[in-house]
């Protein structure tokens, strides 16, 4: 069962046309690589100040012309790590395929498609929205790893409803894997900066960078690694065999600031957490709460924010080395393997 969230999260929240014409190519100000210490910022947002002190040249991307889709003032010519002199290539989306059709990202060698940045959804698509324009694009290494990351800020609005006339802001982060020509997008700070609204502009995107890498650092009481050892229940509604339930005594879980295991299985996260009375949990699952060792009124729920289906994804705190797991129905009792004093 997915919970609410207090602390940290990762969720995210798309139409016109270019016209048949080739636009004429404007020159743009792009930041200077003459400085390797310094980042690359390209902000294309109408007034907008990237305060980045970074001398600028003038560039050309006539050579880019690959499509009439293509939006020629949100396209630079970049050096990016593990790619060399690329150009980073927007494009309106193919309306003709898909009237939600999302904004798409390229990256360019001349006429040549070379890498396709993955959508905020599986099929590029995003339901009942409509995509405005490309608001701003900045090239910095938002996570120290010595790699450039790619920040865009994209407009949306509803196609239809009260609020059709209400645009809004979007922030999509994109970052390189350690190994290998990809990028990925970085879903859990995306979801904690759209959430928190640190998405007008590229400084206040980098605002809430710091902002949600400072909440990161923060230790929670339950990060450490558990071992399930037995299970304490089931509600009312509940999916797993007995077989199934007997395999999963054994399993372990850890739980750090930036990464959750099952079995050895890590896989990057963030958290969402609640205050959630017991007799509010009593009442979804039917259950008894003294017969689940819940004491007290109110217990910390947590929700790992992961893709996939995990035991370990929804847990209670009980103690500083107790966890009530739960999953498809069952509650496991989890204890801390090197335990709190």
């Amino acid at each position: 069962m997915k919970r609410k969230y207090v602390l940290l999260m990762v969720i995210c929240l798309l139409v016109t046309g270019c016209g048949k014409e080739k636009p004429k190519v404007e020159n743009r100000t792009v930041a200077s690589q003459l400085d390797k210490e310094k980042e690359d910022i390209i902000n294309a947002g109408a007034n907008e100040s990237t305060n980045s002190g970074i001398d600028s040249v003038e560039t050309d991307n006539e050579s880019t012309d690959v499509s009439d889709k293509q939006i020629k003032e949100q396209s630079f010519d970049i050096a990016l790590d593990s790619w060399g002199d690329v150009t980073f290539a927007s494009f309106m989306p193919e309306e003709n395929k898909n009237k939600d059709g999302d904004v798409q990202f390229k990256l360019l060698n001349g006429n040549e498609e070379i890498y396709h940045f993955p959508g905020i959804t599986e099929d590029n698509c995003r339901d009942g929205q409509s995509f405005e324009k490309v608001e701003a694009i900045a090239f910095k290494d938002y996570n120290k790893d010595g790699k450039k990351d790619i920040i865009i800020i994209n407009e949306y609005a509803p196609q239809s409803g009260p609020n059709a006339e209400d645009s809004y802001k979007e922030v999509r982060v994109y970052t390189q894997k350690e190994e290998g020509k990809e990028f990925i997008a970085d879903n859990c700070l995306m979801e904690y900066l759209n959430k928190y609204f640190y998405n007008d502009t590229i400084d206040s995107v980098m605002k809430g960078i710091t902002e949600y890498q400072q909440e990161m650092e923060k230790e929670a009481d339950y990060y450490g690694d558990y071992l399930i050892t037995e299970c304490e229940g089931v509600s009312k509604a509940y999916a797993m065999s007995q077989e199934e339930t007997d395999a999963a005594i054994g399993n372990t879980l850890s739980y750090h600031a930036a990464s959750y295991s099952w079995n050895e299985n890590t896989m990057a996260t963030g958290y969402q957490e609640e205050i959630f009375s017991t007799e509010r949990l009593s009442e979804d699952y039917g259950i008894e709460v003294s017969a689940l060792g819940i004491m007290e009124k109110e217990v910390l729920a947590v929700t790992v924010l992961t893709e996939g289906d995990f035991i370990g994804q929804n847990f209670y705190v009980l103690d500083d080395n107790t966890l009530l797991v739960y999953y498809e129905g069952v509650f496991f009792k989890a204890e801390r393997i090197s335990k709190k004093q």
